[in-house]
């Protein structure tokens, strides 16, 4: 017999006909295997590979065309930021999670590509750039195309600039006063204008040009570097001046070379940092500790300073260099110090200071530093007072009770009203300031949980809503006095 209760069977399973896996970003690719990376590593010449690929090219004493021979030790750092965004891309596409290549796999690819390319196997420590063979046939150009859709790679198959030529040869010549003649050459060849940049940016020139980055002589590493900055103005060049392993030794000139050169230094890094494709790189190679020295030393001349914080700052536009920030030490602090100071070099530590202030870890390091009282104390002083209202609502984000703590002991609430009621102020930083106050007298928190409530309440309601329909058509069957409860407990939603 039927019990006279109807039961409510939904189903959500559908039918989907099979989809194609999505093709992987081009950046998420091996240059040289061409495959999607489950252990990318960055080499010194700024490149990243699979782990077992590059190794397996340390091993067979090949390197790969699309970088400059090396004579230094293979050194891979683990580019945890690629590997992660690659695990997330999976996640969300559905593509299987890339495996680690075997390094016998890695060992038969490469030995592969080097018969493929016309020059056979070229030794690691080669240190003339002229050995380098160029590939000719399709299929090596093929298998050694960089996987990036924003830069163009550096294109010098035949050496017949005279210019070149007469730069390259002086250069390489073993009298000092022969190399100073070559740089100070390319140097001024480099300030006639955009077409000479580019078509002095070859891998060759880069190659010879990299170790008088770190020459003991003041006149030829002076000049070295004033021709990279020169070279790195253009925005084509940005990506091959970090790919020919410039960046280590731009680095050591920053930590102790001559006056001049380390000064020219802080811009080349300020000019390449500004490639996105560049920034993590940059800041693997150990950029981030000596730039922020030379921001916070005073006695430092200003446009150097003014160079290493804005090239600070665009690193930072990569979440991994805004831990590299808060992992040097006194760093925060210096920061602060150098912001207080006022001016156009006060206005630059601002902007690194905004953009830190808004990461989660970056907000909790400012507070430590005493960052709210110093931002007060500056908007007080007139001292850059947009920058001052965009830090404090940074650190207001989700740590409300602690910055409203913080903010009360120093009295902030009427010191940001003040400065966000000013004539001329933009919208967006009054709706910070104005977000700043709420935060402060806990309004914030208020309209959350307000806005959550509405939320599950809402939520509640229809739910409750299509249970309570249910029932209604239920005990219209005729189940009597049970008949709601049950058909609800039966419903599968």
């Amino acid at each position: 017999m039927g019990s006279g209760k109807h039961r409510w069977r939904l189903s959500f399973h559908r039918s989907r006909s099979p989809s194609p896996s999505p093709e992987p970003p081009p950046e998420f690719l091996c240059p040289l295997s061409s495959t999607l990376m489950a252990d990318p590593v960055i080499v010194p010449s700024g490149h990243t590979f699979e782990r077992a690929v590059i190794q397996a090219c340390n091993d067979l004493h090949f390197v790969p065309p699309i970088i400059s021979s090396q004579s230094s030790p293979l050194l891979l750092i683990p580019n945890s930021a690629l590997a992660s965004a690659i695990s997330r891309w999976c996640e969300l596409s559905g593509h299987p999670h890339p495996v680690p290549l075997p390094l016998d796999s890695a060992l038969a690819l490469v030995r592969r590509l080097m018969a493929v390319d016309d020059g056979g196997p070229k030794s690691c420590s080669t240190s003339s750039e002229d050995a380098t063979p160029t590939p000719t046939p399709t299929a090596t150009a093929s298998a050694f195309s960089v996987s990036s859709s924003s830069s163009s790679e550096i294109v010098d198959e035949t050496l017949d600039d005279p210019l070149e030529i007469e730069i390259l040869n002086k250069i390489k010549d073993p009298r000092v006063s022969e190399q100073e003649s070559g740089l100070i050459s390319l140097r001024r060849a480099t300030r006639e204008g955009q077409e000479r940049r580019i078509s002095l940016c070859t891998r060759r020139l880069l190659a010879a040009l990299r170790p008088m980055l770190v020459s003991r002589y003041e006149s030829i590493q002076g000049n070295a570097v004033a021709a990279l900055v020169n070279l790195s103005l253009e925005a084509k060049n940005k990506v091959p001046v970090v790919r020919s392993g410039a960046v280590p030794a731009l680095v050591d000139v920053l930590r102790c070379g001559h006056d001049e050169a380390r000064d020219h230094a802080a811009g080349a890094i300020f000019s390449l940092a500004m490639e996105d494709e560049n920034k993590a790189a940059i800041g693997v190679l150990g950029a981030v500790p000596p730039l922020i020295h030379l921001l916070c030393r005073s006695v430092e001349k200003d446009l150097a300073r003014r160079d290493a914080g804005m090239a600070i700052y665009h690193l930072c536009l990569a979440s991994s260099n805004r831990a590299r920030v808060m992992k040097t030490p006194g760093a925060v602090r210096g920061l602060l110090g150098v912001a207080k100071e006022g001016g156009e070099i006060g206005k630059v530590a601002m902007r690194v200071i905004g953009v830190i202030a808004g990461a989660g870890e970056g907000r909790t390091a400012m507070m430590d530093a005493g960052a709210v009282s110093v931002m007060v104390e500056m908007m007080k002083k007139g001292i850059d007072e947009e920058g001052c209202v965009v830090a404090m609502y940074g650190m207001s984000r989700g740590s409300g009770w602690r910055f409203r703590g913080l903010a009360r002991e120093v009295g902030a609430e009427e010191v940001v009203e003040r400065v966000v009621e000013k004539e001329g102020r933009t919208e967006m930083v009054k709706e910070m300031g104005r977000r700043v106050v709420k935060t402060m007298r806990g309004e914030m928190e208020m309209e959350m949980e307000m806005e959550m409530g509405r939320s599950v309440r809402s939520e509640n309601g229809e739910w409750l809503g299509r249970k309570m329909m249910m029932g209604r058509r239920d005990l219209g069957g005729g189940a009597g006095a049970g008949g709601e409860l049950e058909a609800v407990n039966s419903a599968e939603f």
